[in-house]
């Protein structure tokens, strides 16, 4: 659906929607008011004049609705774009605490190597002490 087959089919709920308030007598008070003195309190004009009037309502009302949509459009997908910079930073320090600990890891293995070979080096020359004595 084009954009003006769907204006036309708002106009034509606008319309619709403004006979039926006639019709079954739910007019809005501030706008029937509004319709009886510009009709000089003639009821039938005043009637036709509410429609008129009740469509520019809905109409104001429908773009403030769109406007209203539109912004909170844009604000969630400001949301969901910093979420998705939160997601990324908390990935890579996800990323960084696993190369953190890794790093670690490897000084602990290197520490790990280093004693064993002080303990090797020690046991040598614990052996040729004994050796060299006996």
């Amino acid at each position: 659906m084009d954009k003006e087959q769907r204006r036309r089919q708002i106009e034509h709920q606008f319309r619709e929607t403004a006979r039926k308030e006639v019709e079954g007598r739910t007019m809005g008070a501030k706008i029937w008011r509004q319709a009886l003195e510009e009709c000089d309190g003639d009821e039938e004009q005043a009637r036709e004049h509410y429609i008129k009037l009740r469509i520019q309502n809905l109409r104001i009302e429908f773009r403030r609705l769109a406007k209203q949509a539109v912004q909170l459009d844009r604000e969630q997908k400001e949301r969901e774009g910093k979420a998705s910079l939160y997601q990324e930073e908390l990935k890579e320090e996800a990323r960084q605490q696993r190369r953190s600990a890794k790093k670690r890891q490897g000084e602990s293995d290197l520490s790990y190597i280093a004693i064993m070979l002080v303990l090797v080096v020690a046991v040598i020359a614990v052996l040729r002490t004994l050796t060299a004595a006996g």
